[in-house]
Formats: structure tokens, C-alpha cells, sequence
């Protein structure tokens, strides 16, 4: 059994969306579905709208704290409005973050250089990268391949 989705737990999931590459384009989605969610919810609450804002210029678990009370109140008084946010919460804890592969990247040749029949292979989702930043006084390429 998995751990109960509580406002603290989506509290340090939003602070995902200012954390770089943490939830590939997919969590990206989610994470900021779910701030949307919520800011619209609170929306006219300035104590609320001035701890998201704290959250966006701050970007720490201590400046989402006081943003933990809140969303708990509210949790407990609408359920409809928590279990969306759960929701949301356990997609974005199910989200893969992409992998990232480079092949024959940042590369300086004296010469020629010739790159043939190269494949770059993923299982997963991935952030592929080649022949990125090569420099050479002559490049020949052949078959050169990305698959997922």
C-alpha cells in the first residue's frame, strides 16, 4: 500500500515545477495542472496568494510550508476539490522524469571525422543527444539512428 496523498506530500510536489528536469514533459504538465488547480482555488485568499508567490521566488520546502496548513483546512473541507489534487499528486508521483542520452557529443578532431552506422537505443523515454558540438576539419557521416 502506498503512502496517503496529504497536503504536505502536494506541497513538496509543487515545488517540482522549479526544479529542472525533474518529471520529463509529462510531470511538467502535471506539476503545473496541479499549481493551476490550486492557485485557482485560492484565488482572492492573499494569504494564500502571497505564500504561492513566496514559493515561486523562494523555491524551498520551508517557503511551502505555511501553504501545507492551508491546503490541509482545505482538503478537509472540500473533498471534491481533494480528491482532484490527489489525483493530480499521485499521477505526477507515477511520472517517469526522461532519461537523458549523448552519444559522440562536445568532440574536436584534428582531421576528418567519419561517423557511420551509429545507433542510439532507449526502452524508455529519453532525451537523446548526437553528434552535438563536433568539430572537425572535414565530417563524413553515414546511417545514424535514434530509436525508443
Amino acid at each position: 500500500m502506498s503512502d496517503p496523498i496529504t497536503a504536505a506530500t502536494i506541497a513538496t510536489l509543487l515545488l517540482m515545477k522549479f526544479t529542472e528536469g525533474t518529471a520529463g514533459e509529462a510531470g511538467k504538465k502535471l506539476v503545473t495542472s496541479l499549481w493551476d488547480k490550486i492557485a485557482a482555488r485560492f484565488q482572492g485568499n492573499k494569504q494564500v496568494e502571497r505564500t504561492l508567490a513566496t514559493i515561486e521566488t523562494e523555491k524551498t520546502p520551508e517557503s511551502a510550508q505555511p501553504l501545507v496548513v492551508y491546503l490541509g483546512e482545505e482538503m478537509k473541507y472540500a473533498p471534491d476539490f481533494a480528491e482532484e489534487i490527489r489525483q493530480l499528486a499521485i499521477a505526477l508521483q507515477n511520472s517517469k522524469p526522461l532519461g537523458k542520452m549523448e552519444m559522440a557529443t562536445d568532440l574536436k578532431v584534428r582531421g576528418s571525422l567519419e561517423a557511420k552506422d551509429m545507433t542510439q537505443k532507449s526502452a524508455e523515454p529519453s532525451d537523446m543527444t548526437m553528434l552535438k558540438a563536433v568539430e572537425a576539419e572535414n565530417i563524413t557521416l553515414g546511417n545514424l539512428t535514434q530509436e525508443q
